[in-house]
């Protein structure tokens, strides 16, 4: 019997560069849609789709054909420079469920309607959020504007994100829908593996849209100059090395390694959208500096020195400030807005410091 495109498998394996042993990696099951599906989406997006951008967030269509499922989880517009620009409609589901491509339909029938005046309205509504994202560019005193005539509608495409399918919607979506609408609609299956690895892969995407390929063309929407500098993560062989190496390369207590080493794991385990990067610098000036981004922006600094260790967050609750006897004005080697530290040199504060980053990263995500 010839298997479909849903029994499709492949394995990944890990190589142990000592050993040259593989170990087969198991896949894990997503436990939060929002965090670990739409905010990986949707922090990665330019890496992920390269001529994307990011417009809006669980976006609600003014003008419905129908009450229900109407909130787009993720609106990104799309332009190559080419000949292709349009929106894109992103629906997020954490496992295999019916409702994933019936909400994407819908999204789509919004749209696309023709000429009535649902569509019309709701087209206009996502160009006033592209050319608002436009106006916010510090750097161009003079965007240019777009209309609707600029925009190919009949390109717009409803964006599905699960780790598995049903095999009728694989193979055409059946029974939601009309045929043109389902041609509409692109399949992306994520998996995550152990040791926080993603695969992304999809069979039917248009020749214009392409994951991982490495765009040729500038942001669409850049950020100011001297914000860039500083919320850049920094790119470095060295930030590709495991931390027990990083760290193995310093003078540092033991104590102080394994505390660094244990709040690693635990960001990590708890707060997979945020993405760690390494200061290589560091090293060579005898410490470690580890950030955390969050749609770009560090809002978490490690730094492990001889004796102790330096955490840095943003001052976003001055109870929190109160409650953790944080110092303010601190100098801090990853961003100038993480200036609130909490010194960690015994093992009373290596305890207090997981409920600090829980409450501190509880109030920061949830208000972003």
């Amino acid at each position: 019997m010839k298997k479909n495109q849903g029994d499709k498998k492949f394995v990944l394996f890990k190589l142990d560069r000592e050993s040259k042993l593989l170990r087969k990696l198991d896949s894990v099951k997503i436990q939060n849609e929002r965090k670990e599906v739409q905010g990986i989406f949707e922090n990665n997006l330019e890496l992920i789709f390269p001529n994307c951008v990011l417009i809006k967030s669980e976006f609600i269509f003014p003008y419905k054909v129908a009450e229900k499922d109407k909130r787009v989880d993720t609106v990104v517009f799309f332009d190559n420079k080419k000949n292709v620009k349009t929106f894109l409609l992103f629906e997020y589901k954490k496992e295999k469920t019916d409702k994933i491509t019936v909400q994407t339909s819908a999204y789509i029938k919004n749209l696309v309607g023709g000429e009535d005046i649902i569509s019309i309205q709701n087209r206009f509504s996502l160009l006033t959020l592209l050319n608002n994202k436009l106006l916010e560019n510090k750097s161009n005193r003079r965007p240019k504007l777009l209309n609707l005539n600029d925009i190919n509608w009949e390109n717009i495409k409803g964006v599905c994100v699960a780790p598995e399918y049903y095999d009728y919607q694989i193979v055409g979506h059946r029974g939601h829908g009309s045929r043109e609408n389902n041609e509409r609609i692109i399949l992306v299956k994520m998996t995550v593996y152990e040791e926080n690895i993603f695969c992304i892969e999809s069979q039917d995407l248009p020749e214009w849209l392409k994951i991982g390929f490495k765009s040729s063309v500038s942001k669409l929407i850049k950020e100011n100059k001297d914000e860039q500098t500083e919320n850049s993560p920094v790119e470095s062989e060295e930030s590709l090395m495991n931390l027990s190496q990083m760290l193995d390369k310093l003078e540092i207590k033991e104590e102080v390694k394994k505390w660094m080493q244990e709040i690693v794991k635990w960001i990590e385990e708890k707060h997979p959208i945020l993405i760690q990067k390494i200061a290589h610098e560091s090293i060579i000036k005898g410490y470690n500096v580890t950030n955390y981004y969050f749609k770009k922006e560090v809002i978490i600094s490690l730094i492990c020195r001889k004796k102790y260790i330096l955490v840095f967050i943003r001052p976003i609750n001055e109870n929190l400030l109160n409650d953790y006897e944080l110092e303010r004005n601190k100098r801090n080697w990853g961003s100038k807005k993480c200036d609130c530290q909490y010194k960690l040199g015994d093992d009373y504060s290596f305890k207090r410091v997981f409920d600090l980053l829980e409450t501190y990263l509880k109030s920061y995500i949830d208000e972003e």
